[in-house]
């Protein structure tokens, strides 16, 4: 009892009518793992029986109690529990075409935003239903070079002679670790030129005394200095004076004319 209350119960196969989430095989691997973690591989077959059955959700239920027999062709190791496991089967997967399944598996590509593990580990969950000849790592290995979306990744795989699954795992993980780490420091240069342009364009104080005096200046008179008016203006005491540097008699110049 102490172990069925720690371990999770997996989600019901087919709790409404419709297509299941997971695949049967698939379902039935996280099933007997179910079993396992409860110590239930040595339960009588009728209790797995009644386990599975309340596994399977209320339109998985309604489905089971209507399949017909299958008889043990004389299978010592044939029970209850292995009766309705081949019943769900043949119901479920039985009309499996092998060739369809290893369509979707050859056809899989690995998507701009999935990492290399995640991309290998959808193509692990479509190649349990494809039932291929000879270990899996070769078409992993295969799926990894012709369908990855970078291209850097599969040239460096294929300048490689006959690499293994492991060897090309790690020639497609370096190549994302550099990739993200280029993108992170062109991120931090940009934010930095960012900052250098506001650093430079920013006024300081000094800018604006300096703005201030030069303001102040192209107010005062350039022939007497004076605050309160222009250079033109006929209250300046320099009209009709003799300027010291050029030896002229200094003229209004909207007088200039006139005059």
């Amino acid at each position: 009892m102490n172990y069925l209350l720690n371990a999770t119960v997996p989600i019901p196969f087919l709790p409404e009518p419709g297509i299941p989430k997971l695949q049967w095989k698939q379902w039935l691997r996280t099933f007997n793992s179910y079993l396992l973690a409860i110590d239930g591989l040595e339960f009588a077959p009728i209790r797995k029986v009644a386990i599975l059955y309340n596994c399977l959700g209320s339109e998985g239920q309604r489905i089971f109690d209507h399949l017909p027999t299958i008889s043990s062709s004389g299978d010592q190791q044939w029970d209850a529990f292995t009766e309705a496991v081949q019943r769900l089967q043949k119901h479920f997967q039985g009309d499996l075409s092998i060739i369809v399944e290893r369509h979707k598996f050859f056809t899989r590509r690995q998507l701009q935003e999935e990492s290399i593990d995640t991309f290998v580990a959808e193509l692990r969950i479509l190649a349990a239903t494809c039932e291929f000849d000879g270990p899996l790592e070769k078409y992993l290995r295969d799926q990894i070079a012709v369908n990855c979306w970078d291209k850097r990744i599969q040239e460096k795989i294929l300048c490689s002679r006959n690499p293994t699954l492991q060897e090309t795992l790690e020639i497609a993980r370096g190549i994302e670790r550099s990739v993200m780490a280029s993108k992170e420091l062109l991120k931090n240069t940009a934010i930095e030129n960012v900052q250098a342009v506001h650093s430079v364009h920013k006024p300081t104080s000094s800018a604006y005394a300096k703005r201030n005096d030069k303001t102040t200046t192209n107010t005062n008179c350039y022939r007497c200095g004076s605050r309160n008016h222009l250079a033109n203006s006929r209250d300046c005491p320099a009209t009709g004076k003799m300027c010291a540097k050029c030896k002229k008699k200094v003229i209004l110049r909207r007088f200039a004319k006139a005059q």
